[in-house]
Formats: C-alpha cells, structure tokens, sequence
C-alpha cells in the first residue's frame, strides 16, 4: 500500500464558475425569479463560495432563499416602487423581493445617481434575505467609485477601487448590540422605515420586512478619477506585504483561482446540490 492510497480525501471538489453560476440561475428561475433577476440572484449568492466565504454562499440556498420563495413569504415577481425620488437620493418600496437581488439594483441605481450628482443613496424597505453585503459594494469599487452598503442586521460592506490593485473590501458584522452595529442599523432600517427585529434584512431572516442603504461616493466626478486612483495605490501601499494584506486582497486572489480553477465546494454542498437538482429536473454542474 503506498502513500497514495493511505492519503485522505480532497475535502472539497472543484466546479466551474460559469457552471455553478446557471445551475444556480436555474434553480432560482426554477422557483419564479425572472431570468436576469435569477442571474443576479446567483451571482450574490454565489460571491461567497467564489470569494472564500462559504458559510454565506451555497450553504444558505436551500436552508434560506428557497424556504421563503416556498412559502410565498418573498415574491419573486415583486416590482419595487420608487417611493420618494430627490435626485441624489431615493427610497424603494420592495414589495418582499428578494434580497439578493434586490441589494445589487440598490447598489446599480445609487452607482446611476452618482455619476450624476458626486453621490448616490437608495434606501429599500421591505425586501428578505439579503445575504452578506459585500457583493453589491463591489459593484460601485468596479465602476471606480466608493460603495456603502448596510443590512438592517447590522452587517455593512464597504468597498472602494485600489489604484491599479484588488479593490478593498470590508464585509463586516459587527453585532448590533454595540455602538456600530447600532449605527448601521440607523442607516439600513431607521433611515428607510423597515423593520428593526434582530434579524431582519440579514442572511438569517426568517421574520419581519427587512431593510438595505447603499450609499455610492463617485470621487471622479468630484476631483478626477485619476487622482483618485494615484490616492488610492498610495494609501493602500503601506498596507502591502508579499501576499497582500489589505482586506480585498484574499477575496480577489480566490476569486482568481476560482477562475482559472473551479469554485471549491464541500462534498456534503456537491450532495445537496444533486439532490436539489434531481427534485428540480436539472443538470448537475461538471466537476473541474
């Protein structure tokens, strides 16, 4: 018997980002999300299995998101209604859409009004499950601007680009009971008039209409993207060690990896997966 063959099992196995990506459109447009609102979806769900974090990626599927589509208690149709529009900012009524797209068309519109007016707000009451933020931040850092976003449970992401270098990006929980947390939740459920339980809005939502703030800074329409970047690599360089050490820089490097790679993935998910698949009637991704 050799080395080999005493060795213990990967405890992962590896699937294409592409492929895990439609499998988990499908499964979301199984469930009544319309087609690009499900590609959203998937996209946010999946960052965290992409990124590193996959105890707020996949795991949460079938124990969350597809529970509350189930039980009608979020609408997968919902149209969200612009409540009050001032230019620079604007609150959406989201009808219990779900979070996980809803969080990335907060963070889209508020990119929209930045670039016209320096700055971007668009509080959303009423949606569920959001998941983790960091996601929809990192939507304004690729369009060269600042991104803000808070759950009303009291998790916030803060992204913004890195002068030539992987954007920074914070994704933090820092518990509501403290002053922090206490700060986003003014922001994420008080400013939007949603619902201040303890969990609403977050990852673990099983109650009440939750609430999200993007809030998008656009420092090139202020000052110049140019310099805003030169700032950016220079504030960040002292923050550098040979592997990057700023936060961003392990979520970009995974998700470089997952790219060339595949996503990796616990053989307990892979199982859950194929079992979703065959009740839904779908392809189970390819292995890399």
């Amino acid at each position: 018997m050799t080395d080999l063959d005493t060795a213990p099992a990967p405890a992962s196995t590896r699937v294409p980002v592409g492929a895990l990506l439609d499998f988990t459109a499908a499964v979301l447009f199984a469930h009544g999300l319309p087609a690009a609102r499900a590609t959203a979806a998937a996209e946010a769900l999946c960052h965290g299995d992409i990124t590193g974090s996959p105890e707020h990626g996949l795991t949460t599927l079938a124990r969350v998101h597809l529970p509350l589509l189930a039980s009608g208690r979020v609408d997968p149709d919902a149209e969200p209604r612009v409540a009050a529009d001032r230019g620079a900012a604007v609150l959406l009524d989201a009808a219990d859409a779900p979070g996980l797209w809803l969080a990335c068309e907060a963070a889209d519109l508020a990119c929209r009004r930045a670039a016209a007016h320096g700055v971007g707000v668009v509080a959303v009451r009423g949606g569920l499950a959001y998941g983790r933020p960091g996601h929809a931040a990192l939507r304004a850092a690729r369009r060269g601007m600042v991104g803000v976003v808070t759950l009303a449970d009291g998790t916030l992401a803060v992204a913004a680009p890195g002068g030539g270098r992987p954007p920074l990006l914070l994704d933090a929980d820092p518990g509501g009971a403290g002053a922090l947390g206490l700060a986003v939740r003014v922001l994420a459920a008080l400013v939007p008039g949603a619902g201040i339980g303890p969990l609403s809005g977050g990852t673990g939502d099983t109650g009440g209409s939750g609430g999200c703030t993007a809030l998008v800074l656009a420092p090139g329409a202020l000052r110049g993207a140019d310099a805003f970047d030169r700032d950016a690599a220079a504030l960040l360089t002292p923050f550098l060690d040979p592997h990057g050490a700023y936060p961003g820089c392990r979520e970009a490097r995974l998700a470089a990896e997952a790219d060339a790679r595949g996503v990796p993935l616990s053989h307990r998910l892979v199982d859950d997966l194929v079992a979703l698949a065959r009740g839904l009637g779908l392809r189970v991704p390819d292995t890399c």
